[in-house]
Formats: C-alpha cells, sequence, structure tokens
C-alpha cells in the first residue's frame, strides 16, 4: 500500500533520489524533454548521467527504465532526499577539485625535468661536433 501511495505522490514532484542497493544512488528530476538522472556511487562520486526524453512516461517508469540500463533493476529501492544527495555531491565533486587544484601536473614536472637535464647545446652543433672529434670534416 505504501509503495501504492509513494508512486501516485510522484506524479506530483519534480525530483526523487533512491539508495540503489547498498553502493548505488540514483537522483532523477523533470525536465523540459523529459527525465535528468545521475547515478552515484555509495560515496557520492557520480558515475554516469543522462536524459530520458520522454513526457509520457512517469517518473516512476524513467526510474525503472535507468535501473534496467545499468543492470540494477533488481536491488532494493530506499527514497530518499534529493537535496541532501546533491548537496552531498556537490560537496564531494567540490573537495575533489580542490584537491587536484593543489597538485603539480606530472606533464608539467616531467618536462621542468627534461629541460634540466638536455643540454643546452643544440642538435646540429652537437652532430657537428662529433663529427669533428670523429674525423670527419665537411
Amino acid at each position: 500500500m505504501a509503495q501504492a501511495i509513494w508512486q501516485n505522490l510522484m506524479f506530483w514532484t519534480d525530483e526523487a533520489a533512491w539508495k540503489v542497493g547498498r553502493d548505488r544512488i540514483l537522483a532523477v528530476q523533470v525536465c523540459e524533454d523529459g527525465y535528468d538522472y545521475t547515478l552515484f556511487d555509495g560515496n557520492y562520486h557520480e558515475i554516469d548521467g543522462g536524459q530520458i526524453d520522454n513526457l509520457d512516461i512517469s517518473m516512476v517508469e524513467a526510474r525503472q527504465d535507468i535501473l534496467e540500463s545499468f543492470h540494477l533493476a533488481h536491488r532494493d529501492l530506499r527514497e530518499i532526499n534529493y537535496e541532501d544527495v546533491m548537496e552531498r555531491a556537490f560537496e564531494v565533486d567540490r573537495q575533489t577539485v580542490e584537491h587536484f587544484e593543489g597538485k603539480e601536473s606530472v606533464l608539467g614536472k616531467l618536462a621542468e625535468a627534461t629541460e634540466k637535464v638536455s643540454p643546452t647545446v643544440p642538435l646540429t652543433n652537437t652532430r657537428k661536433q662529433n663529427d669533428k672529434e670523429a674525423g670527419y670534416e665537411d
């Protein structure tokens, strides 16, 4: 009975979220052409997102289509607060960006190391010098 009531209420809401099994979270919201969705792992890192362009289906049907496409339809569902999910995902994303902003890029470090090690003499001069030392003249 509670499930039927919840499905009927979902016709009147623009957004919803569910804990899917033990390690996935699905957030769905109504958009202009149908439904936007984001699938997160258990730590609120985005796994995938997309849009279902079909205004003729309910949010429950959209949710089912999404779960089936990720082979998650057999997992238990538990309703959770959409706003809490999105706030937590935003915070995790912000922390990830801050973590990487403070890191120097590996390519930058490699370029610096190459500059320190590579000869300052142009290759053509080095070749001419090597040829001269070997006894080859122009």
